[in-house]
């Protein structure tokens, strides 16, 4: 039986306290859930881009930013850049400069450091080796051309040459005519760099025992070919440089070689002491020392050819530096040379008969030209009888000459064959004139009318670009100065004609010598007369002559010009005189840095003027006082002569020649007293015969025994026996 429910026992449970009371009220907080914040993508990638979608930011390629895509491109384009700058060059530079670019790229350089080197070098090289490239020069004393060059049709005053320096405006026409390849018109022939691969292929030193140095003595021999070698043109540039490189003695020899460095050292500027012709010191000086001491070794069969070309060179330069007596000396041998090899003779079917005409040409040439200057009769009666090829048809005949201008990418060329036939074909008339002037012939006044008529049909054929509205170079010039200077000298021999009063043609004496001045006008407002140039001393001698004589009437004292009435006609012709007067001993002075001839001159022509027109002269032409060391060492050492065109405007005559004027430049410079000037200046060696320094060439000619014709082959044989260098 159950018990009741009243005596059940409930579940035992343990009983929980309560927590601990609170004093306040807690109170309810509503929490917010912080989701974390949704990355979004400012730009869209390319993907995303091309879907129209919107993308999410994830694996994707994005597109740069605006600044970061200017830099890669023009990273990228740069370095196109350089290397397209780096495959032209190694297309346009010579074979070593593109071989070291090939060199860099190989070795794995940067090509941008590469380009900067080859651009940099180059401007660095053109800061070096930039001449002065100004547009003009202007006269001294008086700037504008003289109102009578104007008066008549001038032709030269028409010319290309002078239109530039005149009218046009250089800013705009110097860019036009560098692009027509005309920048012989804007800038100075000094401007201007030879091109000739040949000569960096030459070693020198292997020719001569001067110098080791072949990078100058290469710069010696683009300096020749540049400013000597146009004018005085010798032997065949091509043949030469050739056989130079190969080793070849046909067209070389080491005679010929010291011969042209001799030479090329009176014309580059940066050579110390280049008209001391006498100071062994001198670089001039030293290379024809050399030449002479291989002129008496080199006396074989083979070595004729060269050695006849190194006779002429040796001859100018003597003569230019005033020991023209041993000059002559090399002439004469010259021709009997040429006689030996038969130069004069037409022979067909030789491999070296071009190269024996084309010398026998320019010996001809040169012996018709000394002896029009001297005043002495030639020493061959007829030009060589191979005829001269057109330069049109037979370029390489003549050879070429090659030069460019700085801001111009254009060779532009000389001109050279042509300036050579017109020269060799000149030489005919001037020949004539040589044997009418000095001969003393009967019927010298219809050969001096046949010369002139000869001349002006030369003058009237030649070629275009010899045309007087086109020649601009220094040798294109030359040869028009030489032409009317000719032209002066015949109409002085027939100034007594009653045809030649009455004739105001182009060809009169006062239109002659107009143009004269004219074109040596012309060739310092393009050139300045600052270059190296052997012929300009004769032409700047015979300008100085005729302002001289113009002055020698009237020594008045120089007025202010500002005072001078408008009318006052006779002192506005002597301030014109005396303009030329400067410009001419200038020009003597500044060929005077290269030769000791024209630097002489100048100091005689200024020792004869009055003592206002002297200081004027000093004051224009920058003329200093010559320092007494130096006139007595050259008073000593050489013992020269000047033409007897010099020796008339100093008072002497014509028949005066070299022993007298240098007496008279002793007691000019020196203050020797007559009686101590009466003896002949002696030389240390070079001479030929005689205790006065005189070669038998230059006695006979003293004595005035030279025949009145040209000489005979066989008298040139045995005369050149008689004398030595």
């Amino acid at each position: 039986m159950l018990p009741p429910s009243s005596q059940r026992q409930a579940p035992r449970h343990r009983l929980l306290l309560p927590g601990p009371g609170l004093t306040e009220p807690a109170s309810i907080v509503k929490t917010r859930l912080v989701l974390p914040k949704k990355i979004t993508t400012p730009i869209a990638c390319e993907t995303c881009r091309k879907r129209k979608s919107k993308a999410k930011g994830l694996d994707c390629v994005y597109r740069d930013p605006p600044a970061a895509a200017l830099d890669k491109a023009l990273k990228e384009r740069d370095s196109s850049l350089a290397a397209l700058e780096l495959f032209r060059a190694v297309q346009t530079r010579g074979e070593a400069e593109a071989a070291e670019i090939y060199r860099r790229i190989r070795l794995g350089d940067d090509p941008e450091a590469v380009l900067r080197q080859v651009t940099c070098g180059d401007l660095l090289l053109q800061l070096h080796v930039e001449p002065e490239t100004r547009l003009r020069y202007e006269f001294p004393y008086v700037t504008k051309m003289p109102d009578y060059l104007q008066a008549f049709d001038n032709a030269y005053l028409r010319s290309q040459v002078y239109e530039w320096t005149s009218k046009y405006n250089a800013s705009e026409s110097a860019s036009r005519r560098a692009l027509q390849g005309q920048a012989q018109y804007s800038r100075p022939y000094q401007a201007a760099t030879l091109v000739e691969p040949k000569i960096d292929q030459v070693r020198p030193s292997q020719w001569t025992m001067v110098s080791s140095d072949d990078a100058s003595m290469r710069a010696v021999l683009r300096a020749y070919f540049q400013f000597d070698y146009p004018f005085f043109s010798f032997f065949h540039k091509d043949s030469f440089l050739d056989d130079m490189a190969s080793g070849g003695e046909v067209h070389c020899s080491r005679l010929l070689v010291n011969a042209v460095l001799a030479a090329g050292s009176h014309c580059l500027q940066s050579i110390a002491k280049r008209p001391d012709t006498w100071d062994p010191l001198s670089m001039a000086y030293r290379f024809a020392a050399e030449a002479e001491r291989l002129w008496k070794l080199e006396t074989s069969e083979q070595d004729l050819l060269p050695k006849l070309q190194a006779s002429m060179i040796m001859n100018v330069q003597c003569n230019i530096s005033g020991i023209d007596k041993t000059g002559f000396v090399y002439l004469l041998q010259g021709a009997a040379m040429a006689h030996r090899l038969r130069l004069f003779e037409l022979q067909d079917g030789a491999m070296l008969r071009p190269a024996f005409a084309y010398t026998a040409w320019c010996f001809f040439w040169l012996q018709s030209t000394l002896a029009y200057i001297y005043k002495l009769p030639p020493l061959l009666q007829s030009p060589p009888k191979s005829p001269l090829p057109d330069p049109i048809e037979a370029p390489a005949w003549y050879g070429e000459l090659f030069v460019r201008y700085p801001q111009s990418e254009s060779l532009v060329p000389l001109q050279h064959g042509q300036l050579q036939r017109a020269r060799l074909e000149q030489s005919c008339f001037i020949n004539n004139v040589a044997s009418a002037v000095a001969g003393g012939q009967p019927n010298a006044h219809d050969l001096v009318s046949r010369a002139m008529v000869g001349l002006e049909a030369w003058y009237k054929a030649l070629p275009p670009c010899l045309s007087p509205q086109n020649i601009v170079f220094p040798s294109q010039l030359k040869i028009h100065l030489h032409y009317y200077n000719i032209l002066m000298e015949l109409h002085k021999l027939l100034q007594n004609t009653a045809a030649q009063h009455s004739s105001r043609q182009p060809g009169s004496p006062t239109i002659a010598e107009a143009c004269f001045e004219s074109i040596l006008r012309l060739y310092y407002l393009r050139h300045s007369f600052e270059i190296s140039d052997a012929m300009l001393t004769q032409f700047l001698t015979v300008f100085a002559m005729n302002a001289s004589q113009a002055l020698a009437g009237s020594r008045e004292p120089i007025q202010d010009e500002k005072t001078m009435s408008a009318d006052d006609s006779t002192l506005a012709e002597k301030t014109t005189v005396r303009s030329a007067l400067v410009l001419a001993i200038k020009g003597l002075r500044d060929q005077g840095q290269y030769y000791f001839f024209p630097q002489k001159t100048s100091y005689l022509l200024l020792s004869q003027l009055a003592p206002d027109d002297a200081n004027l002269v000093q004051k224009f032409a920058h003329v200093s006082d010559e320092a007494r060391e130096s006139r007595v060492i050259q008073a000593r050492e050489i013992p020269g002569h000047f033409p007897p065109d010099i020796m008339h405007v100093l008072g002497g005559g014509e028949d005066v020649y070299s022993s007298e004027l240098i007496r008279q430049y002793a007691r000019v410079v020196l203050d020797f007293k007559s009686d101590a000037a009466g003896a002949a200046p002696s030389r240390k060696d070079g001479d030929a015969s005689g205790g006065d320094g005189s070669s038998g060439l230059a006695v006979q000619v003293e004595e005035g025994q030279v025949p009145n014709t040209a000489l005979p082959y066989s008298e040139l044989v045995e005369m050149a026996r008689n004398v030595r260098i």
